[in-house]
Formats: C-alpha cells, sequence, structure tokens
C-alpha cells in the first residue's frame, strides 16, 4: 500500500482522487514465502485473521478495499511472467472500458529457505548468486526482492488530463507453451516463443525494423538464455547490413524478481524511453556460445547506448519478453511517446517534444503552497522540491500545468 502512495505521488494525484474511481487493480506474484512464514508462527502467536492475510488474493484486493478502487480486480500467478501478465490483463481492462485507470505490476518477496531450497534443488539458483544474463559463464540465477507497479490510462484519456507520460505501450499479448517442443515442464519452448512474437507483431502490424531493443526474459541459465536469444534473432532476422538487435535483461543488475520480474523489465523500457539511453547488461563476460549472434545479428549491451536523435520517423520501439517456468509467456511492445500536434500548446506553453516549437509570450505562473510543522523542514522541503524541478527536462515543465496543479495540492497533504 505504501508503493502505491508513491506510485500517486509520481503521477501527480491525491488520494481523494482514486477514491471511488473505476481503477482496476491487477498485481502478479509467484513467492509463497509470506504464507510459509505464517504457517511457521506458533498459534498464540498468530491473529485471528493470519490465514486469510497470508493468501495471494491479498496483494490485489487489499489495494482495492483500503482505497476504494472500484473497478476489476485480480491477484494472479502464472510463475516468473506474472507481473507482465497482469499488465496484459490491465491493458484488456481500458481497451474494454471497464476501468479509466488501471494499476498493476507485481511483488517478490523472499522470507523462507523453503523458496531457496526448491529452486535450487531443480538447478535454477546461481551457487554465487549472480545473474549473468547470456554470458558463457551463467550458471543460473540469483533470487532477488522486488515490488513495483505502474498506472496506466487510455492514451487519448492521460493527454486530456495532462498526465505525464513515460511512454506508450503499443500492444501486450500472452500465450502458453503447451507441450510442444518441451523436454519437461519447466523449461522454455522456443517454438512457444516465436509464436507469442508472431502473433503480436502480426495483431500490430508493427514493422520489425523499429524494434531498437529487447528487454530479455534473460535470467541466465545456461538453457533458457540461448533459447530465448536465438529465437529472438531468428524472428527479428537482422541482417548483417542493418543496424544489429540490442538485446539484455534487467536481471543482470537486480537478480530474479520472478512474480515482479516483468514489471521490472517494463519499468526500465520505461526509464529509456524517458532518459533516450538504455544501461550495461551487467556480470557480462563473454557471449554465450550457444547463442548464434554472428548468425542473427544480435548484440548484447556492454557499455549505455543512446539512442538515436528524435526525428520525423516513427518513435523508436522495445520488446519485453516476460516467461512462466509453467509455459505462460507474455511480449509486450514499447514505443517512445511524442504528442500529437493538438497536443503540442497547453495552458500557455509549448510542449518541448514538438520540433521547432518556442515558448510563446503568455507565459502562465503557478502558485505552489508547502506546509510543515517547523522552519528549517519548510525550507528543507522548498530546497528539494527546487532540486526536483530544476532536474526535469524542459519538455516536461513545458505541458505540466495539470501535473503541477494536482502536485501543488498534495502539498499540503
Amino acid at each position: 500500500m505504501l508503493k502505491f502512495v508513491h506510485l500517486l505521488d509520481d503521477a501527480g494525484y491525491s488520494i481523494e482522487k482514486m477514491h471511488g474511481s473505476r481503477t482496476s487493480v491487477h498485481i502478479g506474484q509467484f513467492s509463497t514465502d509470506h504464507a510459509y512464514t505464517s504457517l511457521r508462527m506458533e498459534p498464540e502467536y498468530r491473529s485471528r485473521f493470519h490465514g486469510p492475510n497470508s493468501l495471494l488474493y491479498n496483494a490485489a484486493a487489499r489495494l482495492s478495499y483500503h482505497f476504494n478502487l472500484q473497478g476489476p480486480n485480480v491477484s494472479l500467478d502464472v510463475a516468473c511472467s506474472s507481473s507482465l501478465e497482469a499488465v496484459h490483463m490491465a491493458v484488456e481492462t481500458l481497451r474494454t472500458y471497464e476501468a479509466d485507470i488501471a494499476v498493476c505490476g507485481g511483488v517478490n518477496g523472499i522470507y523462507a529457505p523453503e523458496s531457496v531450497f526448491y529452486a535450487s534443488n531443480i538447478g535454477a539458483l546461481s551457487p554465487d548468486g549472480r545473474s549473468r544474463s547470456f554470458s558463457a559463464d551463467a550458471n543460473g540465477y540469483a533470487k532477488g526482492d522486488g515490488l513495483g507497479l505502474i498506472m496506466l490510462k487510455r492514451l487519448s484519456d492521460a493527454e486530456r488530463d495532462g498526465d505525464r507520460i513515460y511512454c506508450v505501450i503499443r500492444d501486450v499479448l500472452s500465450n502458453h507453451d503447451g507441450n510442444e517442443d518441451k523436454s519437461n515442464f519447466v523449461v522454455p519452448s522456443a517454438a512457444g516463443q516465436t509464436r507469442l512474437l508472431t502473433d503480436v507483431y502480426k495483431r500490430t502490424n508493427f514493422d520489425l525494423q523499429r524494434i531498437f531493443y529487447v528487454e530479455a526474459h534473460g535470467t541466465g541459465t545456461p538453457v533458457g538464455d540461448p533459447i530465448e536469444a536465438n529465437c529472438l534473432g531468428q524472428f527479428f532476422n537482422r541482417s548483417s547490413l542493418e543496424p544489429p538487435l540490442l538485446i539484455g535483461s534487467v536481471k543482470s543488475n537486480l537478480g530474479h524478481t520472478e512474480g515482479a520480474a516483468g514489471i521490472a523489465g517494463l519499468i526500465k523500457a520505461a526509464m529509456c524511453m524517458y532518459h533516450r539511453a538504455i544501461p550495461p547488461n551487467m556480470q557480462f563476460t563473454s557471449l554465450n556460445p550457444r547463442i548464434e549472434a554472428q548468425r542473427y545479428n544480435l548484440h548484447v549491451v556492454q557499455h549505455s547506448i543512446h539512442f538515436p536523435p528524435s526525428t520525423d520517423t516513427a518513435p523508436i520501439a522495445i520488446g519485453i519478453n516476460s516467461f512462466g517456468m509453467g509455459g505462460n509467456n507474455v511480449h509486450a511492445i514499447v514505443e517512445e511517446y511524442r504528442p500529437s500536434a493538438k497536443n503540442s500548446i497547453t495552458n500557455g506553453y509549448t510542449n518541448g517534444h514538438a520540433n521547432g516549437c518556442h515558448q510563446i509570450e503568455n507565459k502562465q505562473y503557478f502558485v505552489f503552497l508547502f506546509s510543515t510543522k517547523t522552519r528549517k523542514s519548510l525550507k528543507d522541503q522548498v530546497a528539494q522540491f527546487n532540486q526536483w524541478l530544476q532536474k526535469r527536462p524542459t519538455s516536461d515543465v513545458d505541458n505540466d500545468h495539470a501535473f503541477f496543479q494536482r502536485i501543488s495540492q498534495q502539498l499540503l497533504l
């Protein structure tokens, strides 16, 4: 619930504004550590609601209950792709107008030794606790704690409301491997992954050359990494005369956050769009020899790579993979946000994203209200807010009238 409040702070929304709204909540999770820990407690230390409170439905249900969010509500578990599957389901509630706002994400908490023991038994964990995505010395993944939430709206609604838009989800789709091309239940399937990629890009009629980078599942396992990388290479089919397909995985930075892994990848992609740069894949020494990088013109990102300059061509796009060991696969396509011409001028300001626009003379000024208990804390709050404001890109400040109005209200809370 605290992370939800942080989400509202970032979006510039108040708790009061969300109260009674048609907001859907979808939370993915995989870990049962909380239940393990609760069940081990002696009966005299358990409250009357200890059992129900340890069940998975609480992740989404408590958010909707506590903040009076009245849209669809789902807690789901499809293993490691749970949080991106939550995004998929959230997007559908916006498309069908079941909700006006969607809050979605995932959580993974490591509290109990049982989950580490079980994952180690099937050879999934790295003995030295490092996730070396696509590296020749990859030996399994490192488990990671994580919690991530995002807020989604229909693009037209977000533009109308003056929201800060990090990126645009062009499409997201999921499927299941079935048992095709699988030696056992937990092994990934190249056939299933290829079917998913084919379906999602065909459905959107998307130009494959626009995909600048793929945020891969990339757990750092000797079996899974080559299957995924070669599948991506074969599908996108970049020739040596074309720019390479860049791939990487946030798991090399954070470890594998399992139920929150997909949302971690999506948040990373959104930050890449926002800062127009891709950070390096950590823990990488040399390419796994089973990955046919030369054949498919694949390149693992090993240093920070900046986006090419913005032009009048289509915005840059990123693909995101997330796979569950039970066979669930999810792929999302996100692209840079570029405001339409009708949204390039708002409340006396021009939007800095629009090429060739200049600030017009009739500026609008904003009043910010600060309230603290002491003079010192008031000075500190004003100084911190000023630092934050100075760091914001001009393109954001120019078109953030609605955002600033909401922020000034929040400062009084």
